[in-house]
Protein backbone atom coordinates (compact mmCIF):
# COMPACT_ATOMS: atom_id res chain seq x y z
CA UNK A 1 0.00 0.00 0.00
CA UNK A 2 2.50 2.45 0.78
CA UNK A 3 4.55 2.07 -2.38
CA UNK A 4 1.39 1.98 -4.14
CA UNK A 5 0.66 6.09 -2.29
CA UNK A 6 4.26 6.54 -3.13
CA UNK A 7 4.02 6.08 -6.83
CA UNK A 8 0.91 7.90 -6.72
CA UNK A 9 2.51 10.85 -5.76
CA UNK A 10 5.41 10.98 -7.70
CA UNK A 11 2.91 11.00 -10.88
CA UNK A 12 0.67 13.03 -9.71
CA UNK A 13 4.09 15.53 -8.98
CA UNK A 14 3.45 16.16 -5.25
CA UNK A 15 7.14 15.36 -4.60
CA UNK A 16 7.80 18.35 -7.35
CA UNK A 17 5.54 21.00 -5.29
CA UNK A 18 8.00 23.51 -3.21
CA UNK A 19 7.95 23.22 0.41
CA UNK A 20 7.39 25.88 2.73
CA UNK A 21 9.74 25.39 5.40
CA UNK A 22 12.60 25.90 3.09
CA UNK A 23 11.30 29.25 1.73
CA UNK A 24 13.16 32.28 3.02
CA UNK A 25 11.46 35.60 3.92
CA UNK A 26 12.58 39.18 1.90
CA UNK A 27 11.35 42.76 1.82
CA UNK A 28 10.92 43.89 -1.87
CA UNK A 29 9.85 47.62 -2.42
CA UNK A 30 6.21 46.29 -2.32
CA UNK A 31 5.89 43.75 0.66
CA UNK A 32 7.22 40.42 1.20
CA UNK A 33 8.23 37.45 -0.96
CA UNK A 34 8.89 34.17 0.34
CA UNK A 35 11.31 31.95 -2.06
CA UNK A 36 12.98 28.60 -1.71
CA UNK A 37 16.77 28.54 -2.26
CA UNK A 38 16.62 26.00 -4.36
CA UNK A 39 14.52 27.87 -7.16
CA UNK A 40 17.35 30.67 -7.21
CA UNK A 41 19.54 30.17 -9.95
CA UNK A 42 22.00 33.48 -8.77
CA UNK A 43 21.69 36.57 -7.41
CA UNK A 44 22.88 40.26 -8.64
CA UNK A 45 24.29 42.86 -6.39
CA UNK A 46 22.39 46.48 -7.04
CA UNK A 47 23.82 48.40 -3.84
CA UNK A 48 21.56 47.93 -0.85
CA UNK A 49 19.41 45.61 -3.07
CA UNK A 50 20.15 41.92 -4.44
CA UNK A 51 18.37 41.07 -8.34
CA UNK A 52 17.50 37.31 -7.20
CA UNK A 53 17.15 35.44 -10.85
CA UNK A 54 14.81 32.46 -10.36
CA UNK A 55 15.18 29.14 -12.49
CA UNK A 56 11.52 29.88 -13.91
CA UNK A 57 13.32 33.13 -15.56
CA UNK A 58 11.84 35.14 -13.18
CA UNK A 59 13.78 37.97 -11.60
CA UNK A 60 12.75 40.17 -8.12
CA UNK A 61 14.54 42.63 -6.06
CA UNK A 62 14.62 42.98 -2.82
CA UNK A 63 16.36 44.87 -0.36
CA UNK A 64 19.02 43.16 0.94
CA UNK A 65 22.98 43.15 0.57
CA UNK A 66 24.20 40.34 -1.55
CA UNK A 67 26.97 39.75 1.58
CA UNK A 68 24.05 39.21 4.18
CA UNK A 69 22.18 37.48 1.80
CA UNK A 70 24.84 35.03 1.22
CA UNK A 71 24.97 34.34 4.63
CA UNK A 72 21.58 33.38 5.05
CA UNK A 73 21.37 30.80 1.59
CA UNK A 74 22.87 27.41 2.09
CA UNK A 75 26.19 26.13 1.32
CA UNK A 76 25.45 25.80 -2.52
CA UNK A 77 25.79 29.41 -3.18
CA UNK A 78 29.02 30.88 -4.29
CA UNK A 79 30.15 34.14 -4.76
CA UNK A 80 31.61 33.88 -8.07
CA UNK A 81 32.26 37.64 -8.00
CA UNK A 82 31.83 40.81 -5.51
CA UNK A 83 28.47 41.72 -7.38
CA UNK A 84 27.63 37.82 -7.84
CA UNK A 85 26.46 34.49 -5.85
CA UNK A 86 25.42 31.48 -8.12
CA UNK A 87 23.88 28.57 -7.49
CA UNK A 88 26.06 25.50 -8.00
CA UNK A 89 23.30 23.19 -8.94
CA UNK A 90 22.70 24.87 -12.18
CA UNK A 91 26.23 25.83 -13.68
CA UNK A 92 26.41 24.76 -17.11
CA UNK A 93 29.42 26.38 -18.60
CA UNK A 94 32.79 28.79 -17.53
CA UNK A 95 33.73 31.36 -20.77
CA UNK A 96 37.15 31.91 -19.63
CA UNK A 97 38.16 34.80 -22.27
CA UNK A 98 34.88 37.03 -21.19
CA UNK A 99 34.82 35.89 -17.59
CA UNK A 100 31.50 34.83 -16.58
CA UNK A 101 29.16 31.77 -16.17
CA UNK A 102 26.20 30.69 -17.45
CA UNK A 103 23.52 29.06 -15.34
CA UNK A 104 20.71 27.34 -16.76
CA UNK A 105 17.42 25.00 -16.23
CA UNK A 106 15.07 23.99 -18.19
CA UNK A 107 15.62 26.46 -21.17
CA UNK A 108 16.16 29.56 -18.75
CA UNK A 109 19.76 30.66 -19.18
CA UNK A 110 21.48 33.94 -17.41
CA UNK A 111 25.25 35.05 -17.41
CA UNK A 112 27.09 36.04 -14.31
CA UNK A 113 30.12 37.29 -13.52
CA UNK A 114 32.88 35.16 -12.03
CA UNK A 115 36.36 36.91 -10.85
CA UNK A 116 39.67 34.84 -10.30
CA UNK A 117 38.95 34.12 -6.55
CA UNK A 118 35.18 32.97 -7.53
CA UNK A 119 36.70 31.04 -10.18
CA UNK A 120 38.79 29.14 -7.69
CA UNK A 121 36.09 28.73 -4.93
CA UNK A 122 34.15 27.33 -8.02
CA UNK A 123 37.17 24.87 -8.89
CA UNK A 124 37.23 23.66 -5.01
CA UNK A 125 33.83 22.56 -5.80
CA UNK A 126 32.71 18.94 -7.02
CA UNK A 127 31.11 20.13 -10.20
CA UNK A 128 34.36 21.58 -11.74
Amino acid sequence: DRLLQTINKIKSGEYNKVSDSNKLCFSTGSGMVWINPDTILGCLAEGNYTDVLLSSGKQMTIIEQLGKLHKRLPKQFIRSHRSALVNKGYLIEFQSKKMFLILGHEGVNRTFPVSRSGLIELKGSSRF
